[in-house]
């Protein structure tokens, strides 16, 4: 564990000296290797420096949009360049690295050691806040799922999604909506009340936010359970239950006031366009059954 402390110490630094040098990636390999010289004599083999690294760069437009909107506050460029690389290295490991091998809470607080070594008095607390408010409102990766059933200590909040398809050319594509963390999701409303009509309330969550009204919606899909930790001020265990849906429209764009940044059409027999919310794995598959038949 110490020789992985010090590999992400060295991953931040190398992204320091890359972002004090003006991000050109010309001098990426030659600062990577001074770094790892001057820095890691101790360091038993350098992969997972560089790997972590490379695993940045690659999401450097997500990481960097989760970052201003995790704390639109502070504008990226004037957020300290130690702490911002910091979050860099801990929102990849926090979203997109290997979470079996690095838990989320591993993530945040070898990120929050990094701001207190390396950052001003009060890096480690504003690391601390950002990363935090990413793994409560986060979602999927973050879930504590429940196989069956549920907990009956809970309060249990109810949503409703939908699987929104359209047919072109003979193939089915499915819409996937891209949230301010950059996963890949279905668009979901919530019930006014339990007496609600599900589907009446899929309606009005699909047009606030992707603006798209008429649809229709077909039957049940499946549905997910999991606890949510961003539930204020306590944990809720959240139903979500997922409808089939049909439109005919081809250009759909996020509101300007919801939480979607991108919508794509995407072939309904082929993977998820990019990471996504993976319990809607068994959604997807029950959806294909149905529309095979």
């Amino acid at each position: 564990m110490a020789n992985r402390h010090l590999a992400r110490s060295l991953a931040m630094q190398i992204l320091y000296e890359w972002d004090f040098a003006g991000k050109e990636d010309s001098k990426l390999s030659d600062i990577t290797d001074y770094v790892i010289k001057e820095f890691g004599p101790g360091l038993e083999e350098d992969k997972f420096v560089k790997d972590l690294v490379r695993g940045v760069l690659s999401k450097l437009k997500e990481i960097d949009a989760i970052i201003e909107r995790a704390a639109p506050e502070w504008p990226l460029e004037q957020i300290a360049i130690v702490d911002r690389n910091v979050l860099r290295v801990g929102i990849f490991e926090l979203l997109f690295g290997d979470r079996k091998a690095v838990p989320p809470k591993v993530a945040i607080n070898e990120s929050i050691e990094l701001a207190k070594s390396f950052g001003g008095e009060t890096s480690g607390k504003f690391i601390n806040g950002v990363l935090g408010t990413i793994y409560r409102e986060i979602g999927e990766p973050m879930k504590d799922h429940i196989k069956s059933g549920g907990d009956e200590n809970i309060p249990e909040e109810i949503l409703v999604g939908g699987v929104i398809t359209r047919k072109q050319a003979g193939k089915i594509h499915v819409l996937w909506l891209r949230d301010k963390y950059g996963f890949w999701t279905f668009p979901k409303g919530h019930l006014k009340s339990v007496d609600e009509n599900q589907k009446e309330a899929l309606v009005r969550g699909i047009e606030k936010e992707i603006g798209l009204k008429n649809s229709t919606i077909g039957e049940v899909c499946g549905e997910a359970i999991y606890i949510s930790k961003s539930t204020q001020p306590a944990k809720a265990q959240r139903r979500v239950v997922y409808y089939l849906a049909e439109t005919g429209r081809k250009i759909i764009k996020p509101k300007a006031d919801s939480e979607i940044s991108e919508t794509k059409w995407h072939l309904l027999s082929e993977s998820p366009p990019g990471d996504y919310y993976h319990d809607l794995d068994v959604i997807l598959e029950r959806a294909r059954e149905i529309l095979a038949a």
